[in-house]
């Protein structure tokens, strides 16, 4: 058997659906099952985030690093060490590197996000037009060049050449934005593409052909369901899937018969091409038979936490008051209402304080740190920014909170437990009932952050209470140990 977790990149900065798919792949291979994580996006800042988990670099598998056989050296090229022969002018920041060659050229050359390593090198004509792109994985190999026309300016070819065989891949871009893709394989056959989605499925159905052949089973586990589902429907090689939903699968989880989460949309409707539904929650997994009794859906939490953990920080030795939050910033884990819940119970004991650690898009960090600056917060409320250590974080809180709308299971939650921090948590859909009671935090009605303050004030304010939910916390994630997550997907598996 061939396990496949299909993600759409390998992200620096993972999110808890990321994090789990890695998780589950650590976990697979340790108990000898052939188990890739695989992703299709041409991300050139993507082995970046193997620092972290170098582990896992042998068992990644990239849609386009795969069809172009590219080799595992590694030879990073550093910005500040390329040489031209006709330097008029040399420009050098953080963000790169700018050369003004003798003939009116300019050659930019920018690195990633280590603001050193080379990944794209653009070349502009002395009349401003850009002309060429050569891009480099973090590894120092140049996957491919783009080509721009001369009237229009836009990108019109993309070439991807492999290092060490005839392969070649095609993209065309033609003046309506319609992208076509020619696949030229090493035993010199051609196939054609009118999309992304249909290239993916000729590399999925070569996957399984390969598996085939050797005499293994495949098996392709969905954690990216919309940006896999196209590529899904066109396959044509018979192979296992399962879809798993990290989240809530309707827009509002309280209507279980209501208008279908975006994400899970397409694959809800199209059942027939999974044998099972996995979810993290066993009250998601009867809202989801509710409304559809013919599905197959079992439930095997998103948490995976070592055998060997190491020693907590004894309760008494952590930061007095510290609150601590980890999470995405976004408009569905209302961060305002944690917060506003902080600021509150700040006023009645001013030892409490708080660190919200995570990272936003399209300006959401912004929103939050203007927020907190207008509440007279900024002294006690901080914004840290993405980690990939969490459990840092966790073992110098002495308690956290979830002010989510809803969630697929709140990894967070079970972390923090796991980190012998006692959570204060909205009573919402999916994950918050199924671990927290009273030994171990409180839940409170969603948007209620008074009582989560008066809360944050009791706690604090009965210290040998609250080291005494610590030591409960850090029981109740027990079942969350790897072999007891195992145990159910082996059952799945098998």
């Amino acid at each position: 058997m061939k396990i496949y977790i299909l993600n759409d990149s390998f992200y620096v900065r993972r999110s808890g659906l990321d994090n789990a798919g890695i998780l589950r792949t650590k976990l697979f291979n340790k108990h000898g099952l052939q188990t890739q994580f695989v992703t299709y996006k041409l991300d050139l800042n993507a082995r970046f985030g193997f620092e972290t988990v170098a582990e896992l670099t042998p068992n990644y598998l990239n849609m386009y690093e795969e069809l172009m056989e590219r080799p595992a050296t590694s030879n990073p090229i550093d910005i500040k060490t390329i040489m031209l022969p006709n330097i008029a002018q040399d420009y050098i920041d953080e963000n790169g590197r700018e050369l003004h060659l003798a003939d009116g050229q300019t050659i930019k050359l920018q690195p990633g996000i280590d603001h050193k390593t080379l990944l794209l090198w653009t070349e502009i004509a002395a009349n401003g037009q850009t002309t060429r792109m050569k891009f480099f994985d973090p590894r120092g190999q140049q996957i491919g060049t783009e080509y721009f026309s001369p009237d229009d300016k836009q990108l019109y070819l993309r070439e991807f050449v492999s290092t060490t065989t005839p392969t070649k891949l095609w993209t065309t871009v033609t003046a309506t934005g319609q992208t076509t893709y020619r696949f030229h394989t090493a035993d010199n056959q051609e196939h054609m593409f009118d999309s992304e989605a249909a290239l993916q499925a000729f590399w999925l159905d070569e996957l399984v052909r390969q598996n085939t052949t050797a005499g293994e089973e495949t098996v392709f586990i969905v954690d990216r369901n919309a940006e896999w589902i196209d590529a899904l429907q066109q396959m044509t090689e018979p192979a296992r899937k399962m879809s798993v939903l990290h989240n809530a699968h309707t827009i509002d989880p309280q209507q279980v018969m209501g208008p279908l989460n975006e994400n899970y949309e397409a694959v809800l409707n199209h059942q027939e091409l999974f044998e099972r539904f996995i979810v993290s929650s066993d009250q998601q997994a009867a809202d989801v038979l509710a409304r559809w009794p013919k599905a197959t859906v079992t439930a095997i939490p998103v948490a995976v936490l070592p055998d060997q953990r190491p020693v907590n920080t004894p309760f008494v030795e952590r930061e007095v008051g510290l609150v601590a939050i980890v999470s995405r910033i976004a408009p569905e884990k209302n961060l305002t209402e944690a917060v506003q819940a902080i600021h509150l119970a700040h006023q009645q004991n001013d030892m409490i304080h708080a660190e919200i650690w995570g990272s936003g898009n399209h300006g959401d960090d912004d929103r939050l740190q203007a927020f907190i600056d207008q509440s007279g917060a900024t002294a006690y409320i901080k914004l840290k920014g993405y980690t990939a250590q969490p459990e840092q974080v966790w073992q110098r809180a002495q308690a956290t909170l979830l002010t989510s709308h809803n969630e697929g299971y709140a990894l967070s939650l079970v972390e923090a437990l796991a980190n012998g921090v006692p959570a204060i948590s909205y009573d919402v859909k999916y994950g918050p009932s199924e671990l927290i009671d009273e030994s171990t935090g409180r839940l409170v009605p969603e948007h209620d952050y008074t009582q989560m303050a008066e809360t944050l004030v009791t706690w604090f304010n009965t210290p040998e209470e609250l080291a005494r939910k610590s030591a409960a916390a850090v029981a109740s994630t027990q079942r969350f140990s790897a072999e007891n997550i195992w145990q159910k997907w082996n059952e799945v598996l098998s």
